[in-house]
């Protein structure tokens, strides 16, 4: 019971993360496009860029996890 509060939180929080991510993610491509090229920026700098922004949203889940769960409470 006391422990589904943190649950909702991080499901919650899930959508912002993700939606800051894919902007983050969308600005990047844009800025890529107008420097290098649109076939350079959709090639293998969109996947890559996906992969990290996706890396990089699990990392904050899992901090945003380890910040609400209390000292000593084993994760389950």
């Amino acid at each position: 019971p006391g422990r589904a509060w943190r649950r909702a939180l991080i499901l919650v929080a899930a959508v912002p993360i993700a939606v800051l991510g894919n902007l983050l993610r969308l600005v990047a491509v844009y800025i890529a496009a107008d420097r290098r090229g649109i076939a350079w920026a959709t090639g293998r700098f969109h996947d890559v860029t996906g992969m990290v922004v996706f890396a990089l949203a699990i990392l904050a889940l899992m901090l945003l996890c380890r910040v609400l769960t209390p000292t000593g409470e084993e994760a389950s």
